[in-house]
């Protein structure tokens, strides 16, 4: 389900007209880096895998949307839920902050 998640995150990214060629390469490469930390957290951690999937695909979509608000909002919900993560997989939370980070640099 994680890599559902992830898929449809590309998929908007890939899609959208708001963000440069440049920048959707470093989101893809981002992604990827995420879809294969989040599988390493699931062999332990199903739900919270499931979860920062589902807020990384969430946060794609508010940035495309350009509602920065919920974006903000969704950007700290998927540090919330990374962070647990910091000592045990730090791959996971240091990819899933270069992705936040990079969605709100952008200003979308």
């Amino acid at each position: 389900m994680s890599d559902e998640h992830l898929h449809r995150a590309e998929t908007v990214i890939k899609t959208a007209n708001n963000i440069s060629a440049e920048k959707k390469v470093e989101f893809v490469g981002l992604l990827s880096r995420l879809k294969s930390a989040i599988g390493d957290v699931s062999q332990t951690h199903a739900g919270d895998a499931q979860s920062v999937a589902r807020l990384a695909e969430a946060s794609a979509r508010e940035a495309t949307l350009k509602r920065p608000n919920q974006l903000e909002k969704t950007l700290r919900e998927l540090k919330r839920s990374v962070d647990k993560f910091e000592a045990s997989h730090p791959d996971l939370v240091i990819t899933a902050n270069e992705f936040a980070t990079l969605l709100a640099e952008m200003g979308i």
